[in-house]
């Protein structure tokens, strides 16, 4: 029976290596009639081509060089999926690689494009399939512009809406847009998912399932919007790593003490706190509207609880069903794909500081021996979460 829970972990650890939907930015400066285009590209987003192949070599990378000789490829993608419209007629941009960034490897490219428009105040509309049909069926284009008016717009283009005509969002626009961006993103977060699971080990009855809800949201609401307003902020090489960790505390200590015993609402309030900064990491890559910052961060929090509330709900009413008539199976056995998960989250970070360590000292540095060393660790904790359940027992 225990290969059936090894199974289930393997299976936690492989959606666990899954990440968030691929993102681009674009970024229209106007200066009277002129107007400058940047359009930033994730190296992932490239990878995950599906109609071509840029990584040649196949090791998980992009070079220079690879972007390059895919130039006229990745161009052609662009030109069939991407466009803007001035007064209802279409004006396909000639893009130019200039900047490519990241240190050791590239993480994101930057294309740029100047035109001139005949009037900055005409209907001028950005549309966008960017890479939903190649890879990337939920792929997000975030647009922000400056000059077009006083006040800077940001709208998000997704696989539910190509076009945006520029226009300053109506307050229920940008209310709109924030909450189904915070849906998205939690949903998507699977360390904040995790963080929920483990609460759910310390909860024993209704009341103590609403206070630790309650608790988590007033946390994170906190920091969200002291992160997002640049009132106090931490940096996510510390964030992320702890909220990874704090899956692991919260989990464990439920399980020793037990869901009769143990009071939720406390470290779901303690690291909710924690978990607000990261959730204002996606709001620091687009920003809030300027014309409307509460709004944004009233959707994005709104957003964040109704994808929890979608996550809760069904995961409360399996487990429920689960237990009554198909298996009486013990909150323990039930942990270890959970703790296989954490303990997979905490051994990325820990290969990223092997690999750091590779970097500083005398060691090969070379990316084979990080990936080694990234490799050994992880594999490492995962073989003590197999075991995890046999010591919470």
């Amino acid at each position: 029976m225990c290969y059936y829970y090894k199974l289930a972990a393997a299976i936690t650890l492989a959606v666990g290596a899954a990440h968030p939907a691929a993102m681009s930015h674009l970024h229209l400066k106007f200066s009277g009639n002129e107007v400058d285009a940047t359009l930033k590209i994730q190296e992932l987003t490239l990878r995950e081509i599906d109609t071509f192949t840029i990584d040649v070599d196949g090791n998980g990378h992009i070079t220079q060089t690879e972007f390059e000789d895919s130039w006229p490829q990745v161009d052609a993608l662009l030109q069939s999926t991407f466009w803007f419209e001035l007064n209802g007629e279409q004006f396909i941009p000639t893009f130019t690689p200039t900047e490519y960034l990241g240190d050791v490897d590239i993480t994101d490219i930057v294309l740029s494009t100047s035109f001139t428009v005949a009037d900055a105040g005409d209907d001028f509309s950005v549309h966008s399939e960017l890479f939903l049909d190649a890879g990337n069926p939920q792929h997000k284009t975030f647009i922000s512009v400056d000059g077009f008016g006083a006040e800077s717009l940001h709208y998000v283009l997704s696989e539910n809406t190509y076009d945006y005509l520029l226009h300053l969002p109506t307050q229920f626009e940008t209310l709109a847009s924030y909450t189904d961006l915070g849906f998205e993103h939690v949903l998507s977060g699977y360390d904040h998912l995790a963080f929920l699971l483990a609460l759910l080990f310390g909860v024993a009855s209704l009341r103590k399932l609403v206070y630790a809800i309650t608790a988590f949201t007033v946390a994170h609401s906190i920091t969200l919007a002291f992160s997002a307003l640049d009132i106090v902020s931490l940096p996510s090489a510390f964030v992320e790593p702890a909220i990874s960790i704090s899956i692991i505390a919260v989990l464990v200590a439920h399980l020793k003490q037990g869901a009769q015993n143990a009071n939720p609402a406390i470290p779901a309030f303690a690291f909710g706190l924690l978990h607000g900064f990261g959730f204002a990491g996606v709001l620091g890559e687009i920003g809030l509207a300027s014309n409307a910052k509460v709004m944004s961060l009233l959707g994005f929090n709104l957003g964040v609880e109704l994808g929890q509330l979608a996550f809760i709900i069904p995961v409360i009413i399996c487990a429920y069903l689960i237990h009554k008539y198909i298996y009486k199976v013990s909150l323990s056995v039930l942990a270890l794909p959970i703790m296989a998960f954490a303990m997979n989250y905490v051994g990325l970070y820990i290969g990223i500081a092997a690999a750091l360590i590779c970097v500083y000292t005398p060691w090969p540095k070379n990316k084979s021996a990080i990936d080694l060393n990234s490799l050994f660790i992880n594999a490492t904790l995962i073989l003590l979460a197999f075991n995890a359940g046999r010591w919470l027992a």
